[in-house]
């Protein structure tokens, strides 16, 4: 996944952020990892974007830190820690983008279920 820098074409359509400050220097790490793999990815109109997919399975060989994470309500120490917030930060820039251009009726969807039906999407840069 290389990534893209943007052309002259392209603009922000929509965003989202959320808040890094205080997070471990570990969980930084495996934000920026995360984010790196997403760059430059583009998800044509039809294609299913999968975040898993792209950007693998966070493990000790690809850089990634133990460091906070969730499961079944507990916090735990796991590698990978703070990908959820890169995927639910994601997810909300693409509802912005869909709300903005009225691509969807409102429905009930799963959490971290995302289709896109309509529009091409191209994730220009994400920092943090």
């Amino acid at each position: 996944n290389a990534e893209t820098p943007p052309s002259e074409k392209e603009e922000e359509i929509a965003s989202y952020s959320t808040k890094v400050s205080g997070s471990t220097s570990n969980r930084l790490t495996n934000i920026r990892i995360t984010c790196k793999k997403l760059n430059g990815t583009t998800v044509n109109t039809g294609e299913t974007f999968s975040f898993c997919e792209i950007t693998g399975p966070s493990t000790a060989e690809e850089g990634y830190k133990e460091a906070t994470m969730f499961l079944d309500g507990k916090e735990v120490q796991s590698l990978g820690g703070g990908n959820c917030q890169v995927s639910s930060t994601l997810y909300n820039a693409v509802m912005n983008m869909a709300r903005k251009f009225h691509m969807f009726q409102t429905v009930k969807m799963p959490p971290f279920h995302m289709v896109l039906l309509i529009l091409s999407l191209k994730i220009i840069q994400i920092t943090i």
